[in-house]
């Protein structure tokens, strides 16, 4: 029976993109066109060549998939669609930017300090060193 819940979740994976609320990051703004079997596969979180062709069980949501990506060639997104769904990329492109930003300065912030107290630890292990040396007549 699992293969019926695996094309169950096939089913709603598909319905995700067509609806432009894909789980997967990567599927985010996909156009209708680009919808295919292997993207399906993989929203459901299987492998791209989950679907198959010739298994019985996934002839239904295969023929659905191809029958959606041809009539999407007609109707494509509107324009205002389309910008909206690149407003979101670049939101999200921005704020994974800021973060990265930040997390380059905390590390530059760390390394800064143990260099400090590296040159703090040489300069008392020199003096020590020095105090020993002068401390000893032979």
């Amino acid at each position: 029976m699992s293969k019926v819940s695996g094309v169950e979740a096939c089913y709603e994976a598909f319905d995700r993109l067509k609806q432009g609320k894909p789980t997967l990051e990567k599927f985010i703004g996909i156009t209708s066109d680009k919808i295919t079997a292997s993207v399906v596969s993989q929203e459901a979180g299987f492998d791209s060549g989950y679907l198959k062709k010739k298994r019985p069980s996934h002839q239904g949501i295969i023929t659905l998939i191809e029958k959606y990506r041809c009539e999407s060639k007609s109707t494509t997104l509107s324009k205002a669609e389309v910008i909206r769904r690149e407003k979101q990329k670049t939101v999200k492109y921005k704020e994974k930017l800021e973060l990265t930003q930040n997390l380059l300065e905390q590390a530059l912030a760390r390394e800064i300090l143990l260099v400090s107290k590296l040159r703090d630890l040489e300069s008392l292990l020199q003096k020590s060193s020095l105090s020993s040396k002068g401390g000893q007549h032979t």
